[in-house]
Order: C-alpha cells, then sequence, then structure tokens
C-alpha cells in the first residue's frame, strides 16, 4: 500500500514537473520515506494523546528523528516493521520515563543521557552496506549528528539539573538511549558476522 501511495505520488509529480524517467525509483523511494515517517510520527503523536502526555511525542520525534537521520544505526527490514519498532521504542521510552519519575530515580536521567552521548559521539555515523556514502558525507553526518546530540544532550542536562520539567528530560534521557542503543546493535552484528 506504502508503495502504491508513493507511486501515485510519483507520476503525479512527474506530469506536472517533467524529468528524467530514470529518477522515478528516486523518488518513489523519497515518498516512501516520507509518508512511513509521518506515518510513524502520527502515531506516536496518537499514542501520547492516550496516555495523556503529548508533549512527549513532541520530545520523542526531536531527538529520536534529529539524530537518527545523522547518525544512522539499526534499520528494521521493511516499513511495516519499522512501524511497529519505532512505536515500541516510544513506548519503552515512555514507561521507563514514567519508572524514573515514579521510583525517584531522577539521577539515571543525566547518566543515561551523559552515556548515550558518549556513544553517539563514538560511532556516528554508522555505515549501511545498502546506503554507501562518500568521505565527504561521511564527514558531514558526522559532524550534523555530533552538533545535534551534544546541543540537544546539554538542554536536557541543563533542564535536569535546574529541575525544569523532569519527565520531559526522562523522556528525552530514555530516548537518547534508545538512539545510542539503536547504533550499537549493527555493531554487534557485524561482530557476529566477523567471527
Amino acid at each position: 500500500m506504502l508503495n502504491a501511495c508513493a507511486t501515485e505520488l510519483t507520476d503525479r509529480l512527474l506530469r506536472r514537473f517533467p524529468m528524467a524517467q530514470a529518477r522515478k525509483a528516486v523518488y518513489i523511494y523519497g515518498f516512501e520515506l516520507t509518508l512511513s515517517s509521518l506515518a510513524v510520527m502520527l502515531s506516536v503523536f496518537i499514542l501520547s494523546c492516550l496516555f495523556g502526555a503529548v508533549n512527549t511525542s513532541f520530545t520523542f520525534s526531536l531527538i529520536f528523528v534529529s539524530i537518527r537521520l545523522f547518525s544512522g544505526g539499526y534499520h528494521a527490514k521493511t516499513y511495516g516493521r519499522c512501524f511497529i519498532l519505532s512505536n515500541a521504542i516510544y513506548m519503552g521510552c515512555f514507561g521507563a520515563a514514567h519508572l524514573i519519575q515514579l521510583l525517584k530515580v531522577g539521577f539515571l536521567g543525566p547518566f543515561l543521557t551523559l552515556l548515550s552521548m558518549t556513544v553517539i559521539c563514538v560511532l556516528a555515523p554508522i555505515k549501511h552496506k545498502n546506503h554507501p556514502m562518500s568521505d565527504t558525507s561521511y564527514q558531514k553526518n558526522r559532524n550534523i549528528s555530533l552538533t545535534l546530540t551534544i546541543c540537544e544532550g546539554l538542554c536536557l542536562l541543563m533542564a535536569c539539573f535546574f529541575f525544569f520539567m523532569p519527565y520531559i528530560v526522562y523522556m528525552g534521557s530514555t530516548t537518547m538511549a534508545a538512539v545510542a542503543v539503536l547504533m550499537v546493535i549493527p555493531k554487534i552484528q557485524e561482530r557476529r558476522k566477523d567471527v
């Protein structure tokens, strides 16, 4: 269904703005990726409304999407699995943030943030075998992911130390930890293949 929608949007685009048919596959992929990402963000927003914590969806989307866009990491094999995994990660982060607050272990917020920042800064960006990148693209993605990680991490740490919206800080910390874990998974898989 996603491919059919992406193909239809591409065909409409090509009718309106004629260009080389050779680029059609690129546009279809771009539309698939965009539609898939929008579906995930919409479902996360709906879940956050059901949980009565709308602001957590914005925190999750900001950190998860912005850093992963440039740092890479584990990717599901299909858009359907990606949808399920992304929603499961959101619910896991939401639950973990709730537990941190409930158990009054707020020190985990800055700990997770610092640990995650370290992992992301060391590993970013993860190279994917199906999406090779030039050295220039690699360096550009590295610089952007480091900048985003440091800026977002420092904001979380400052908010944590000033007790500003602690639940949102915990949500941000657990989300950053999820990004770090998704970067470690391909490294583990790579090592297993080498053994």
